[in-house]
């Protein structure tokens, strides 16, 4: 009878450890890469937005002077 290991990270079973401990480490380097992309683009999302209300102020500004 072979005993499996369980991987509460990825919720497989697993023949041994090492395979275990693999896959876990796997699946967490893809999470924070996930997460790093994640942070990445909302600070992209951020100073467009930044951007744009500058850009509005920008406009009010010359329509008050007009």
């Amino acid at each position: 009878m072979a005993l499996k290991v369980y991987s509460d990270i990825t919720k497989e079973f697993y023949e041994d450890e090492a395979a275990a401990k693999s896959a876990e480490e796997k699946l967490m380097k893809v999470k924070n890469e996930k997460t790093a992309r994640r942070k990445e683009m909302s600070e992209k999302v951020e100073a467009a937005r930044q951007n744009v209300n500058d850009i509005r102020k920008e406009y009010a500004d010359m329509i008050d002077k007009a």
